[in-house]
């Protein structure tokens, strides 16, 4: 599974787990580096943005980062 489609299923579970969705099912790739993991090896680390909308019509915006294809931070605007 490519990066961004691991990062779908991730907004969309936590959308789903917080009663929300994710808006067109998209996510946005904001920024790109270079990080070292657990195991100081390289890893790409993906920044990405998504929308999701909750039960009232409440546009709210999230951030993803993934650390190779783990997720290393989820963020969810309040």
């Amino acid at each position: 599974m490519q990066a961004r489609e691991r990062g779908i299923v991730i907004a969309k579970q936590v959308c789903s787990e917080i009663g929300t969705k994710l808006i067109d099912d998209t996510i946005f790739l904001s920024h790109t580096s270079l990080k070292k993991d657990k195991q100081d090896k390289y890893q790409v680390r993906r920044i990405y943005t998504f929308r999701y909308i909750d039960l009232e019509s409440n546009i709210h915006e999230g951030t993803l980062i993934l650390l190779g294809q783990e997720q290393e931070s989820l963020l969810l605007d309040t």
